[in-house]
């Protein structure tokens, strides 16, 4: 990685793709910087993608009340 999740700020990027697997959303969902930056995104009204178990930390970020997702 070129950026780490505290340095990382939602206007100086178009989207927003989280990670696959079991691990890596997991430990992400419970780091605050990681949720905030989902949050940020969201607020934006940015892309958002989430891969395989990457929706764990949109549901911690609270990004899907209210919304259908596949």
């Amino acid at each position: 990685p070129d950026l780490s999740i505290a340095a990382a700020r939602a206007e100086e990027w178009d989207a927003l793709l989280l990670p696959g697997g079991l691990i890596n959303p997991d430990h992400l969902r419970g780091r605050p910087d990681a949720v905030a930056l989902v949050q940020s995104f969201v607020a934006a009204n940015k892309a958002v993608g989430a891969i395989c178990h990457g929706p764990w930390l949109l549901i911690e970020a609270e990004a899907l009340r209210g919304k259908r997702a596949t």
